[in-house]
């Protein structure tokens, strides 16, 4: 990613990340803070990956604390192949994803899981593992959205009291501050193209390289 001072300057480099459209990569407030899910560690989706914050100014990217460190149990299975993959606790053993800026650019969601042991696939367990997370850049602390799990693309309400996220091929809304998520709409995709993500040979679900999922192709929320 490369940024201008002003127009007509020379672009400045200050992250790198891989997206093929079909999940966010790149998050920008309406108060100008930027955010990114750094690559710099590999191509896949569930590998190498950390959300960052940038800089405009120093034209300098920094990790969320924790955010590349996965410290919960991982019901994962290794299959074949199985990626080498560092023990919970050490940096590399987490990946975080889908960074969404609050209307008002005060709090930062985005989805925490543990590194996929399955490669360029991951499979419906390692999707099933995603924490759903909240950082506030004042405190530079983040904390865990209603114990959700399984959650992927996170989208704010405009009054910044809710998100919405996929979960389990159905759409979910949880407060923000706290209570009983809701699923409000279900299926995304049908029994037989949901059932593929465990089958790479299949690709019914959307799945573009890098195994990126299109969540979005399937909604469009519009918050009044």
């Amino acid at each position: 990613m490369e940024v201008l001072s002003h127009p007509g300057t020379r672009p400045q480099l200050i992250g790198a990340t891989l997206s093929d459209r079909a999940t966010v990569a790149l998050a920008e407030a309406s108060s100008g803070s930027l955010a990114i899910v750094d690559s710099n560690g590999g191509r896949e989706i569930g590998s190498g990956k950390q959300v960052e914050t940038c800089d405009s100014a120093t034209r300098t990217c920094t990790p969320i604390s924790g955010a590349a460190t996965w410290s919960a149990p991982d019901p994962q299975r290794c299959g074949t192949p199985c990626f080498p993959h560092p023990p919970a606790g050490v940096p590399g053993s987490g990946v975080t994803l889908d960074p969404a800026w609050s209307p008002d650019g005060t709090l930062l969601a985005y989805v925490k899981a543990p590194m996929a042991l399955t490669g360029g696939w991951p499979s419906s367990v390692w999707h099933a593992t995603h924490n759903l997370m909240v950082w506030n850049p004042r405190t530079r602390a983040s904390r865990r959205i209603a114990r959700v799990s399984g959650a992927s693309v996170p989208t704010w309400s405009r009054d910044g009291k809710d998100l919405l996220y996929v979960k389990d091929n159905s759409l979910w809304l949880s407060p923000v501050a706290g209570g009983l998520p809701v699923e409000i709409a279900s299926p995304l995709y049908s029994a037989a193209e949901w059932r593929s993500l465990d089958h790479p040979s299949v690709n019914s679900l959307g799945i573009g390289y890098y195994g990126q999922i299109y969540w979005t192709s399937q909604f469009n929320w519009w918050s009044p």
